[in-house]
């Protein structure tokens, strides 16, 4: 009865496509089906007669030791069941994954072991996936630490967060050191980084939206780092079921955007230096000869095509030498910076009040209809240059002369605009000081002290 029970056994065993073998302790004799000799690339004829010592010259030498140990603990009744997984080698010279499980089915008088049973189950392809599990697992792990990428994975109902092996890194810790919870991560942020991930955590739960933020948070070892967190939601049915993410540490980078923001910022302020004394005149401020030459060129251009005027005033401060020669240098520049504010507040946008040295300046009206349109714009300039300022508590007292030329009706190059302007306010000086004078071109034209002295200043 008990051979017929163990040869259904065995034809159940066979039926499942396991290799079978049967040992004999004593006379280390082992029988084994077809199957068990086709796993290794044998017919059963190749391999007969098999012995233990002819099985175990198959085996991988690496996993013979923790086989022959688990085989002993079986025999002497320590396991319920012998279970082990090894190579054995192929008939083509490769090796295939066995899964060898077994047991003692008959004891000798004396206790020992007399038989054994068991099953041979190629367990190949399922090595083949945990390895390449394991591989993908470690080309994952590798990849973070690379990148300085940690993910992370929070399930909503239970509350569980899983960490990789590089989050765990970027915080400054090891898996056996700390337990990562929502609470206890948020409270390394910066009180501002705190409240910004609490909202978007906040929002991804309630409302299933994602998020992708970079922050600043300290890590266990308390080092200021900054983070990129991302947040992808996974819903059911409108239901919030899991969180995942990654974590990246982005210090180096944003060191070096801080650090191109920087030379960014000093860039630009080199630029506007430069653009400011290259244009610009450096006591003032206001356009310098180039700058004006180019808003000069600009408005005649406009004057053409408008068919409006361009007003061009000349303006040299009264006395002013005296001031120079009273209070000093130091005090005459202040001056100069106050008056040339409040002349520059006497015109409207888009007129243009430039310096062109010492104390001469040239102001640009723009889109003057008639002539007459400009006095109320020189009379506050006037008004202007004469009112008194106080400069280092000394009050002082100037006035300006001013000589004004208009395009096209005197229909000159800018330089020579210049000179006619010039020519008018030097007339100014002459008829007695703070005052304006118009240039006039016809008059001029019939003087011959104006013909010896400012050939080529009417352009033909």
């Amino acid at each position: 009865m008990k051979r017929d029970s163990e040869s259904s056994l065995e034809l159940i065993l066979s039926a499942t496509g396991a290799g079978i073998w049967d040992l004999q302790i004593q006379s280390q004799e082992v029988s084994i089906n077809q199957r068990w000799a086709e796993m290794i690339g044998y017919s059963l004829e190749e391999l007969i007669p098999l012995t233990y010592s002819s099985w175990a010259d198959k085996i991988h030498p690496e996993d013979m030791a923790a086989v022959e140990e688990l085989i002993e603990k079986q025999g002497v009744g320590e396991t319920e069941l012998y279970q082990a997984e090894f190579r054995m080698r192929h008939k083509l010279g490769n090796y295939v994954w066995i899964l060898s499980s077994g047991k003692v089915v008959e004891w000798q008088a004396d206790g020992k072991p007399k038989r054994m049973l068991g099953t041979h189950v190629d367990i190949s392809d399922r090595k083949v996936r945990e390895f390449e599990i394991v591989l993908t697992t470690q080309l994952l792990n590798q990849s973070q630490q690379i990148a300085q990428v940690g993910g992370w994975e929070l399930n909503v109902e239970t509350g569980d967060l899983f960490w990789t092996d590089e989050t765990y890194r970027i915080h400054d810790v090891c898996p056996d050191e700390f337990n990562p919870t929502v609470d206890a991560g948020v409270s390394y942020f910066l009180p501002e980084s705190r409240e910004i991930i609490s909202a978007a955590l906040d929002q991804a739960i309630q409302h299933g939206e994602g998020y992708d933020l970079e922050l600043k948070t300290l890590t266990t070892k308390g080092r200021l780092i900054d983070v990129r967190t991302t947040c992808v939601v996974t819903t059911k049915m409108g239901k919030t079921l899991r969180l995942t993410g990654i974590f990246q540490d982005i210090s180096d980078q944003k060191a070096i955007q801080r650090k191109l923001e920087k030379s960014n910022l000093d860039l630009q302020q080199a630029n506007s230096a430069l653009k400011l004394s290259a244009h610009y005149d450096s006591l003032t401020e206001l356009p310098n000869r180039i700058l004006l030459a180019d808003r000069m060129q600009q408005a005649m251009t406009k004057s053409i095509r408008t068919g409006q005027s361009v007003g061009v005033a000349f303006i040299d401060l009264d006395g002013f030498k005296v001031i120079n020669d009273t209070y000093g240098h130091s005090v005459g520049d202040q001056f100069l910076k106050l008056i040339s504010k409040q002349l520059k507040q006497c015109l409207r946008d888009g007129d243009t009040l430039a310096r062109l040295g010492g104390d001469e300046f040239v102001a640009i009206m723009d889109g003057i209809n008639e002539s007459q349109d400009s006095d109320e714009i020189l009379t506050r300039m006037l008004i202007a240059a004469a009112e008194q300022v106080v400069v280092e508590g000394i009050h002082i007292k100037s006035s300006a002369s001013i000589g004004v030329t208009f395009f096209p009706q005197n229909n000159n190059s800018p330089d020579q605009l210049l000179r006619c302007a010039d020519q008018a306010m030097y007339q100014a000086k002459q008829l007695g000081k703070n005052r304006r004078h118009v240039f006039d071109v016809e008059k001029m034209l019939l003087s011959n002290i104006y013909t010896r002295s400012l050939i080529g200043c009417v352009w033909h």
